[in-house]
């Protein structure tokens, strides 16, 4: 049995080689990589069969969906949850791994890829926004945009066997932006114990480079928020799980992130308010 299991969702991202490419720079061999490809493209297996990914071609599904689609075809004692817009830092893995058996779940700092202006604006606020982080006070109260990527795989079988039992298959298969929030919350309830690793981002994000596509995306984050109030009993389901705690610090800083944040909001908004409620039954 491998030490990691890196389970990656991916719909043929350009930055999919990347991602690979990143992986297989590790230092800690002891991993592999799994993938469940929403991809119509057939380079897309091509290129993962190239990079010996064990993969499944699941169609046009939703990421809770897809999570588990790939954690199915996992081997190894660990999961990251991983997706093809990030980059694993080439000592993540023998970083992690003494972290991990000691904890049965680790939050990862990340950092913000890019050099355009979006990406900037991006990179910006993740630093304004994580900055005096408590870790103490995230045992059973971690924000939104700080979640754990790495998990015992035991854990996460509990957890999707859980999650499976507390909503009907319909619900399961609509539920996209807010997975991690849900696994996370699943993993405490079984006595799950986390470490926020902050020393250092172990992983790089691509962030949105376009207006359009930022715009995109967090109007479908507002529609999928609809759907997770489908789920009441979950902090993911409640608006203020994405409030950040802000300083008089963050609050200057933030005035430079102006455009980001609006545009961010208005898309958000937009998706929640504007589109046809989803209503999904439990």
């Amino acid at each position: 049995m491998v030490d990691f299991s890196i389970e990656i969702i991916t719909r043929g991202e350009k930055t999919l080689t990347d991602s690979l490419n990143s992986i297989m720079r590790q230092t800690h061999n002891s991993f592999e990589v799994v993938c469940a490809n929403s991809s119509s493209d057939a380079q897309v297996a091509i290129l993962l069969d190239d990079y010996f990914v064990k993969h499944q071609e699941v169609g046009q599904v939703k990421h809770l969906r897809g999570r588990e689609m790939a954690h199915h075809l996992s081997a190894g004692k660990f999961s990251i949850l991983m997706d093809s817009t990030r980059l694993l830092k080439e000592d993540a893995l023998e970083t992690l791994l003494p972290l991990i058996e000691k904890y049965s779940m680790v939050a990862i700092k990340e950092d913000s890829a890019g050099t355009g202006f979006w990406e900037r604006q991006a990179k910006r606020y993740r630093v304004s926004s994580e900055k005096g982080i408590d870790e103490k006070k995230l045992k059973n109260n971690i924000p939104s945009y700080i979640l754990p990527r790495l998990y015992w795989k035991d854990l996460l079988d509990e957890v999707f066997q859980s999650l499976h039992s507390k909503m009907s298959e319909l619900l399961f298969d609509s539920i996209g932006y807010g997975e991690h929030h849900l696994i996370f919350e699943e993993a405490i309830l079984k006595g799950g114990k986390i470490h926020y690793y902050r020393d250092r981002s172990l992983i790089l994000h691509f962030e949105d480079s376009k207006a359009n596509t930022i715009f995109r995306k967090y109007r479908n984050y507002g529609i999928d928020q609809k759907v997770l109030k489908n789920l009441p009993h979950y902090k993911a389901s409640q608006l203020n799980s994405h409030r950040r705690d802000i300083s008089a610090f963050q609050l200057y800083n933030n005035i430079f992130c102006f455009p980001l944040i609006s545009l961010r909001t208005f898309a958000f908004i937009s998706g929640l308010l504007l589109s046809k409620t989803n209503k999904v039954s439990k």
